[in-house]
């Protein structure tokens, strides 16, 4: 196999040759468990400038803003409706939803069905709005709970769950929200839509981009070139591309430079391309690039000439008469003249590095869809087998790989699933099983993906092998927990009381994903919550005393989590932003404590967290004094001494004395509950 060395992201990933072609992965004694979790959430959210850089600000490379499941935030709401331009069939929409507190809303994504959704709840409630998971089922909607006056919405539900759809499940949905008093907006992609059934399903469009664009930029249109603005607009198929444009403009920009940033302008120019007929090795060139952008120039050639040597096994070059003795080739000048990839400069551990990317972002999606599009078969086989060799080679390409896969998925995901099958299942090591959850992690990242990659993580959670049900589990710790905390709290807690059924310490990954949400500014109190209504179903002296043990661990595991890129405690940073939530931390704390097989870790935790505190705060001995008293609340006075005499222990046996924020936590212990 040709020699590929590592292309460091965010930091130089050691030297080159740690990044030589290594044995058969299949071979390899290395796991993909609970060990070496930290690299893989660090390397993740560690070099978001570097995803930013490379990756662009649209596609699977940019963070959605909000969450997927869960209350809506008031600020969200906010921004979604601020500039909102009203639909053709809004006014349909919401005359039906006032009628039968139910309404569906049909169109592909990108669209603007979500702020559509908001604004309809808006139109008929005040109160909260609630997002549901998208796996939730017709039978499952017609019997939950609502909150009487509150809104929900249940974006994009899977095209497999609306195929059973029956229009008498539908009229128990509404009949039960008629009951209950609340109203739902519903969203999918499915081209089914009718309006005869008692429940409203309407074919939804994107609003006017000209009236989306004056509606953020109102300034008048420069004469000169009103007629290639009105032509730029009449191409606009996305909100987001309007969005875009009208920033562009108010930022300044000549109309010529905003609308050449537009989709349809990026897909001209790629298909443009192709239409030229560009020889084999360049088209190989721009294949490679799409599974490892941000490569330095070495990569990518050693990359490309990867695939080259397994298209020259599936798809034979006829041989061409008279190439005998040609000169070497120049490869690198296909870059400099290639009009969609561009070099560029990353910041790196010792500096800057070059790196190759497409000339812009959005570029990298066209280049995979007239790849799908023009190449057969045997193409594609030659790029499974490339990716297949490369993707061992180096957490840089375990990355970039899994990002072009999640870019291919908004082509073709049945193209790509087999692949992700393939590695989640362990085929190619812990190489392939990262990649596949960063694969997820990238496409939760994308409204038009997320509530694929929700499907196909819970899928492998609940029915693959132990390896594979031990990858969705990683996913749901991430990037997909942070979208969708409710299902990840769940599988998560499901699995964890089954540790048989996984390869790995599945109560660890209820710390990451309480870490990621902290980290995102999430709902991470719903996993404190979670684990608090576990611990209450489940006293010490209970009849499930496993199922008590599994919430005491997955408890201590949230909190001695840490932030992924400052390595402060997530709970100390939870407390920051939620300072009225001290009793629920301390009274976890106390369950974690109280359990003698934790104990001394539990200790060891505490203590920890309140010298990382002295690190990121000025005077820490404050929060210190009321996290102390928080706890000895929770305590009776024989469990107080003990606890301090063990703390006092397990410094004495360190031997390394008590400092002032320690002493500022034994001193509030010391106190007696019943004395307050």
């Amino acid at each position: 196999m040709t020699e590929l060395r590592g292309a460091p992201a965010a930091a130089d990933q050691g030297t080159p040759d740690e990044h030589r072609t290594p044995a058969d992965p299949r071979t390899r004694s290395e796991t993909f468990d609970g060990e070496n979790l930290g690299p893989l959430f660090n390397s993740f959210q560690g070099d978001v400038h570097i995803q930013q850089a490379v990756f662009g600000a649209s596609g699977p490379g940019t963070a959605s803003p909000h969450q997927a499941t869960g209350r809506v935030d008031d600020k969200d709401i906010r921004g979604a409706l601020e500039h909102f331009v009203r639909p053709a069939v809004f006014d349909v929409a919401a005359t039906r939803l006032v009628a039968d507190q139910i309404v569906v809303l049909r169109g592909r994504p990108g669209i603007g069905r979500r702020s559509s959704a908001l604004a309809l709840l808006r139109e008929v409630t005040g109160d909260a709005l609630f997002m549901l998971s998208p796996q939730v089922t017709l039978a499952e909607l017609s019997t939950r709970d609502y909150n009487a006056g509150c809104g929900y919405l249940l974006l994009d539900r899977p095209a497999n769950q609306e195929a059973g759809d029956s229009d008498f499940e539908w009229l128990l949905v509404r009949d039960r929200l008629r009951a209950q008093g609340a109203f739902l907006v519903v969203t999918g992609s499915s081209a089914r839509a009718w309006d005869d059934s008692g429940v409203a399903q309407l074919a939804w469009a994107a609003p006017d981009a000209e009236r989306v664009l004056r509606a953020r930029w109102s300034v008048p249109w420069p004469p000169d070139e009103a007629e290639s603005l009105a032509e730029a607009l009449a191409r606009i198929e996305f909100v987001a591309d309007a969005v875009a444009l009208a920033t562009r403009l108010a930022a300044g920009d000549s109309v010529d430079s905003a609308t050449g940033h537009l989709d349809s302008r990026l897909a001209k120019e790629v298909a443009q391309w192709f239409d030229t007929g560009p020889d084999r090795t360049s088209v190989a060139t721009l294949a490679a690039l799409a599974f490892t952008t941000g490569a330095d120039e070495r990569t990518l050639e050693s990359s490309t000439a990867v695939l080259l040597r397994h298209l020259d096994r599936h798809v034979p070059e006829p041989p061409v008469e008279g190439s005998e003795g040609a000169g070497l080739a120049q490869h690198r000048l296909l870059y400099n003249r290639n009009p969609l990839i561009r070099r560029v400069r990353l910041p790196t551990t010792f500096g800057s590095r070059g790196a190759l990317v497409f000339a812009d972002p959005g570029h990298h999606r066209h280049v995979v869809n007239q790849l799908w599009t023009r190449m057969g078969v045997a193409f594609w086989d030659a790029l499974h087998d490339c990716l297949r060799d490369i993707v061992a080679l180096g957490d840089f390409f375990e990355r970039s790989t899994a990002f072009g896969l999640a870019v291919f998925a908004s082509a073709a995901v049945e193209e790509v699933l087999p692949l992700l099958v393939e590695w989640s299942r362990g085929e190619l090591g812990s190489a392939g099983q990262r990649a596949a959850v960063y694969a997820l992690w990238f496409m939760a990242r994308d409204d038009a993906l997320s509530a694929s990659a929700l499907q196909i993580a819970t899928a492998w959670s609940k029915q693959g092998n132990p390896a594979q049900r031990w990858v969705g589990a990683t996913a749901f710790g991430g990037q997909l927990g942070a979208q969708y905390p409710h299902d990840a709290v769940n599988v998560l807690w499901q699995i964890s009381t089954q540790p048989h059924t996984v390869t790995g310490s599945v109560e660890l990954l209820f710390g990451k994903l309480f870490a990621t949400l902290v980290h995102n500014g999430g709902d991470a109190e719903f996993v404190l919550a979670h684990l608090r209504a576990k611990l209450d179903r489940f006293p010490p002296l209970g009849r499930r005393p496993e199922l008590r043990r599994t919430a005491v661990r997955c408890t201590a595991a949230v909190l001695s989590a840490t932030d992924a890129t400052s390595g402060r405690y997530a709970f100390v940073s939870f407390l920051d932003h939620a300072p009225d939530r001290l009793l629920l931390v301390a009274r976890l704390w106390a369950d974690v404590l109280l359990h003698r097989p934790e104990r001394q870790s539990g200790i060891r935790t505490m203590r920890a967290a309140l010298e990382s505190m002295g690190r990121h705060e000025g005077d820490p001995r404050p929060r210190a004094e009321a996290l102390g008293a928080a706890l000895s609340a929770q305590l009776d006075a024989a469990e107080l001494a003990a606890l301090r005499q063990d703390f006092e222990a397990f410094l004495d046996r360190k031997g390394t004395g008590i400092g002032p924020i320690v002493a500022a936590l034994l001193a509030a212990l010391r106190t007696n509950p019943s004395d307050k």
